[in-house]
């Protein structure tokens, strides 16, 4: 919260998070895009990203040369998509307490990027992954478990660790 606040660092961390979200979307995109219910396209936060690094006068790089996230098979991309959707939910926790201090919400937009449908989104979200956890079976249900796994380590390393961001 503290690094939030202040501009400069805000669009350190916008930086790194636009990197990552870049990476899970190219990987997420061929797999989930048309899948019956989810709304892919809406649920992609590169927008928001790009928009809120140009609002703190940050430049939007091309995108990366790689994806920190593997991801081979459409359960493993609905179980990372589980991980950055849940990470929309506590984006909303942070939006309203830097608000609650008073802070600017200038280049803040990705984190209340579905305003007050986050919970619709997050709902439909877990109907498509019970659906199709439920079509595909007990090895649908592994792959999504395994993708979710991935996914929150892969996470972790790019946004905690030593993970390249650029």
């Amino acid at each position: 919260m503290t690094r939030l606040a202040n501009p400069r660092d805000r669009l350190d961390i916008l930086l790194r998070f636009r990197s990552l979200h870049d990476g899970a979307e190219r990987v997420l995109s061929p797999l989930l895009g048309g899948m019956e219910g989810l709304r892919y396209a809406e649920r992609r936060k590169t927008p928001y990203l790009d928009a809120d690094i140009r609002t703190l006068g940050g430049v939007v790089a091309a995108s990366a040369p790689y994806s920190p996230f593997t991801v081979r098979s459409e359960g493993e991309a609905l179980g990372l998509l589980y991980v950055l959707e849940g990470s929309t939910l506590g984006g909303r926790v942070i939006f309203r307490e830097m608000t609650r201090r008073g802070v600017s919400s200038e280049g803040l937009s990705f984190f209340d990027a579905y305003g007050s449908d986050t919970g619709l989104m997050w709902r439909e979200c877990l109907a498509v992954l019970e659906r199709e956890a439920h079509r595909g079976g007990a090895d649908m249900q592994d792959e999504i478990v395994q993708g979710a796994v991935s996914g929150f380590r892969q996470v972790e390393l790019w946004l905690c660790g030593t993970a390249a961001a650029t």
